[in-house]
C-alpha cells in the first residue's frame, strides 16, 4: 500500500534506528513506508517486525489511489471537505473516529502482549495523530484541524498500562 520510502526516508529511518535501544518487540502498519521504516530499525536492533493492519491509516474506500484533486473533481469537493473535518459524503471512507478506535484497540492488544516491555510501533501520521488526540482529550472528528501531523520518523513515546494511555 502506497509508495516505498525514498532515500531521504531511508536515511531518516536509519537515524531513528541509531537513537533506539532496548526494544523488546516491533510492530508496523501494513503501509509500505511504515513497514520499510520498521524493517530498517528492526534490522539494526535484531528485531522481528510483526505487521498489524489495524495500525493503518484511514481506509479511503473508493478514494484509494486517487490524488486530492481527482477526489475533489470526482466527488464534488469531498477531499477539501474531509480536510476541513467534515464527514465523508459517501460510503466507503472510514470515519476518523473509527480509525482511532481501531488503532487504539490494536495498541491496547500489543501492550497487553508485552506488559513490561518496550515496543516499537511504526505507523503513519493519521494513526499517530489519533493517539495524540486521545492523550490530549481532543475529539477525533476535529483532530486533523488541531493536531499537526508528526514529522517523518518522529518518535512519540506512549505508555499503555491496563488499557490506559499516558505520555512518558
Amino acid at each position: 500500500m502506497g509508495p516505498p520510502l525514498n532515500e531521504v526516508g531511508r536515511r531518516q529511518a536509519a537515524e531513528l534506528a541509531a537513537r533506539l535501544e532496548s526494544i523488546d518487540a516491533g510492530y508496523s502498519s501494513d503501509s509500505e513506508r511504515a513497514r520499510e521504516t520498521a524493517e530498517i530499525v528492526g534490522t539494526r536492533l535484531s528485531l522481528a517486525i510483526r505487521i498489524d493492519a489495524r495500525l493503518g491509516e484511514v481506509d479511503f474506500g473508493e478514494w484509494e489511489g486517487l490524488t486530492r484533486q481527482e477526489i475533489d473533481l470526482r466527488y464534488d469537493g469531498a477531499f477539501t471537505r474531509w480536510e476541513a473535518c467534515e464527514r465523508p459524503s459517501h460510503a466507503g471512507v472510514e470515519a476518523d473516529e473509527a480509525m482511532a478506535e481501531r488503532v487504539l484497540a490494536a495498541l491496547r492488544d500489543i501492550a497487553g502482549r508485552h506488559a513490561d516491555g518496550r515496543v516499537l510501533v511504526v505507523m503513519s501520521g493519521g494513526p499517530m495523530r489519533a493517539v495524540q488526540a486521545h492523550l490530549r482529550g481532543v475529539e477525533q472528528a476535529t483532530a486533523r484541524r488541531t493536531i499537526a501531523t508528526a514529522a517523518n520518523c518522529a518518535l512519540v513515546e506512549v505508555v499503555v498500562r491496563d488499557g490506559l494511555f499516558t505520555t512518558v
